[in-house]
């Protein structure tokens, strides 16, 4: 790559192709890097960039990359009349990024853009107060009951979803509670004030809800949620904001799934009644044991 770089234009045209098994979310931060290299590291002007699933190999967890010259090429027109030329080849459904306002700045921060991020951080404090043994409290009490909770909810995956739900939800929260065990926290901004909480939550709510089609009573974790976000703004009161959510996971029994794997496992014979959704579940308990940890 150092040697093909060396020996070309200034001006490019990038390719990068997901081989199959690559998520949107990691293609995009390939993307961003390998823009950010080019440009900052190469100095090389990017007059197409193309991203996506071009040819894949059996659904392979990698990509590629492809660079092109932009030369005369004897012919009439240039390289970029005619990639940008209609086509109606299956496998060519390429629309070019905007190249005119990508620069090095968009992906890399300079010192100088640090150094103001860190003035802007300074002079915008929100003046709430933390008392942070009691957050430290809740949040190991809420990951202790989400770990207890574990044998439960797999139990009930096995059933209705994938079966690796439970052992999901305990490996994140040992993670988490290992490294509020280990670190010495020094500073949390804002994390007891309730009336803070509840409007962030809900607006986070709100934010998340322009992502996802699940809303309360499609059987998921919203069915938890949602609940405790509500009362919780409502109230202000924590106690009860846990325990709607929890709650709303017992009443996710008796809902027909309209979404995730559970829609097309059928036998509702066997869960319907009987076993809550166990995301829901899962979330729920982290809320009954964050509002408990005293």
């Amino acid at each position: 790559m150092e040697n093909f770089l060396a020996g070309t234009s200034e001006e490019l045209v990038l390719l990068i192709n997901n081989l199959g098994g690559i998520s949107p979310l990691e293609l995009g931060a390939i993307f961003a890097e390998v823009v950010d290299q080019l440009q900052h590291n190469h100095d090389k002007k990017l007059l197409r960039i193309y991203c996506g699933t071009f040819m894949t190999s059996l659904n392979s967890p990698g990509f590629s990359i492809s660079l092109l010259n932009v030369r005369d090429l004897g012919v009439q027109g240039s390289v970029l009349n005619f990639l940008d030329a209609a086509s109606d080849v299956p496998g060519w459904h390429a629309t070019s990024w905007p190249t005119s306002n990508i620069t090095p700045k968009s992906f890399r921060q300079t010192p100088k853009d640090v150094h103001q991020s860190q003035s802007q951080l300074e002079t915008s404090q929100v003046h709430l107060k933390c008392e942070l043994d009691v957050v430290v409290k809740r949040l190991k009490a809420g990951l202790q009951s989400m770990i207890a909770s574990e044998p439960d909810v797999t139990e009930n995956d096995n059933l209705v979803g994938d079966g690796d739900c439970g052992t999901t939800l305990k490996r994140g929260a040992e993670g988490i509670f290992g490294l509020i065990t280990e670190t010495k926290i020094t500073a949390i901004v804002s994390l007891l004030d309730q009336t803070f909480w509840s409007r962030a939550l809900a607006f986070a709510l709100n934010s998340l809800e322009k992502y996802t089609p699940a809303r309360e009573g499609d059987r998921t974790l919203m069915d938890s949620l949602i609940p405790f976000v509500n009362i919780l703004k409502a109230t202000g009161e924590l106690n009860q904001a846990a325990e709607a959510a929890m709650n709303g996971a017992e009443k996710t029994k008796w809902l027909h799934a309209k979404l995730g794997r559970t829609v097309y496992i059928g036998e509702e014979e066997k869960w319907l009644g009987k076993i809550p959704d166990p995301g829901a579940w899962g979330l729920a308990s982290f809320l009954v044991g964050f509002s408990r940890g005293w």
